[in-house]
């Protein structure tokens, strides 16, 4: 039988909208038992000393993306609603004024009206067009206040600090599940990448062995397709696999002898230096004057002795006891690549801070 589920929650959250829409699934298809707890988000915030992170620009802006892919990868009609963030006070007392069996029903009109008609529901005008009078009239009533208090201050005690907070009970016997859940991603990850890049590989060797399958003078460009689609394949089976498949169908095809070797070779060795060098142009054409200029003359100098300094001793220290010349070493240790994937790498995880509004991005 499934474990039941505590599902705190405020209609003015979206992911609290994104979650109840899920777990509504869940309840239908899966016989998922749901206790649905409302509670006032912006007191759990204060309680808990946090802000929404619609305060801050940067978070405010990458939560517009989260929500919008999130949305997307769980199938939910969702509108970022232009009245957000609103007091969600009135909304969550009429929620509070049904009887618990009613109050599901009750959270999932209200949310559909936020979250996909884009309607103000702190609005009492609004309101008395979903609601009738009576409704409207209990949220005045003080065991309706005490609800939420109550349901707020329990998911405080417990440590919530954001509305999406699924709590699994004791008796589940697993109070590491989402860790584990989280952990359990990253490895499914893994899995579908290798095994995929594994079977990939050798059907794409056994493929260039068979000279009957491929048209002479084609291996490369089918090589390049076949690569291209695995990718793709990977990434739609599970999102962040495709970069491990396609690495590992290579070091097997790499490592399987095939009449067309040499000229796979040749061919990654011609594709490599066209990335390489679009890899630089692209990163090249993000720098703005503004923020070189910015640097000052403290910020050039560094650059200009990890580029000129650091990175040609670098690579001159890994030549030594090698059957080079001098003269051979100094050349490698001047033209040798200047850090460019280190770079390209920074770039993704300094966006990916920027976005999530965290100092260093």
């Amino acid at each position: 039988m499934p474990t039941p589920i505590e599902f705190f929650y405020d209609v003015g959250s979206p992911y609290s909208y994104i979650a109840a829409h899920r777990l509504h699934r869940a309840e239908q298809n899966d016989g998922v038992e749901v206790f649905w707890r409302p509670l006032l988000l912006g007191a759990v915030f204060k309680a808990t000393g946090n802000e929404i992170p619609a305060k801050l620009p940067a978070r405010a802006r990458y939560m517009l993306h989260d929500l919008l892919r999130w949305s997307r990868r769980v199938q939910v009609p969702f509108t970022f609603s232009r009245f957000f963030p609103i007091s969600s006070l009135l909304p969550m007392r009429l929620v509070a004024g049904f009887p618990e069996k009613a109050q599901p029903r009750v959270a999932r009109k209200l949310f559909h009206a936020y979250w996909v008609d884009d309607r103000n529901i702190s609005d009492p005008e609004v309101l008395e067009g979903l609601f009738d009078a009576e409704a409207l009239a209990r949220t005045r009533e003080p065991w309706v206040k005490e609800i939420l208090r109550e349901h707020t201050d329990e998911a405080v005690e417990r440590g919530a600090i954001l509305a999406v907070v699924i709590l699994r009970l004791a008796l589940s016997g697993d109070p590491g599940s989402l860790l584990l859940a989280q952990s359990g991603a990253g490895l499914a990850r893994i899995a579908a990448g290798s095994i995929l890049g594994i079977l990939a590989g050798f059907a794409l060797a056994r493929m260039l062995r068979a000279s009957r399958l491929l048209p002479e003078g084609l291996e490369n460009v089918s090589v390049l397709s076949a690569v291209l689609l695995l990718y793709a394949g990977a990434e739609t089976l599970l999102s962040q696999s495709g970069v491990l498949a396609v690495t590992v169908a290579g070091v097997v095809v790499g490592n399987s002898r095939t009449p067309v070797e040499r000229d796979l070779r040749e061919f990654k060795d011609q594709l490599t230096v066209m990335l390489i060098g679009l890899l630089f142009v692209v990163l090249a054409a993000d720098v703005r004057f503004e923020q070189v200029a910015a640097l000052g003359w403290a910020g050039l100098g560094v650059v200009a002795t990890l580029v000129l300094v650091v990175r040609p001793l670098g690579a001159w220290l890994c030549t030594v006891g090698s059957d080079l010349e001098v003269g051979e070493r100094l050349f490698i240790a001047w033209v040798a690549p200047r850090g460019i994937v280190a770079a390209a790498i920074a770039s993704l995880v300094a966006a990916d801070l920027e976005r999530a509004g965290l100092p260093g991005g």
